[in-house]
């Protein structure tokens, strides 16, 4: 048995002693040659750098300063990207609240301008109606002028007031003044005093 435990530890050995012989040796002397070299002056991690990057497998495990600086500069455009993204879209956000404010004020303006002729239209069929209104007085009037003024108090005292002042307004004096003689003197006065107030 215990040349077995023996054999096991002799295979062991040799892969212990190539690394306790070797590699701990050559990493010891490698770190005092990197330090004895940093305190003299010499660039030990740049010269590392350097001769590690053209190394083809460790090569991308060691990043380059350029490479550093790519990614910084990179970085940063992205950074700056996405803040003109995010002012775009604020922008655009507030074109679209101005556009739907705009669209609103057209509609308003379009229901204002729809209310201004409807109203303009019944302002005109208004003023036609009082045209054809003053016409008809106008034409009634004529024929009192040419009436007796006896015949012609007798009908306008049965007729409304505002129409008898209506056609008493569009006659001569003299005519009016015989109409009025001929009324009763109540009613005479009553239209003569209306006739006078009225605007």
């Amino acid at each position: 048995m215990e040349k077995n435990n023996n054999s096991q530890k002799k295979k062991m050995n040799p892969v212990l002693g190539f690394l306790f012989a070797i590699v701990l040796p050559v990493v010891g002397v490698a770190v005092i040659a990197a330090v004895v070299f940093t305190v003299a002056g010499a660039d030990v991690t740049g010269w590392a750098k350097q001769t590690g990057s053209s190394i083809p497998v460790i090569s991308n495990f060691i990043d380059s300063d350029s490479e550093r600086s790519e990614q910084r500069e990179n970085e940063q455009l992205r950074d700056a990207l996405a803040k003109k993204e995010e002012k775009v879209s604020t922008l655009n956000s507030r074109i679209s609240n101005l556009e739907s404010t705009m669209n609103e004020m057209k509609q308003e303006m379009e229901r204002l301008e729809n209310e201004n002729e409807k109203r303009a239209k019944q302002l005109a069929e208004k003023e036609k109606a009082r045209a054809s209104h003053r016409e008809s007085i106008q034409s009634i009037s004529s024929s009192f002028t040419e009436m007796d003024g006896e015949r012609a108090a007798q009908i306008l005292s049965s007729t409304e007031q505002d129409l008898a002042i209506s056609i008493l307004e569009q006659l001569p004096n003299d005519v009016r003044g015989e109409i009025l003689e001929a009324m009763d003197p109540e009613a005479a006065a009553e239209i003569t005093q209306q006739f006078v107030n009225r605007p």
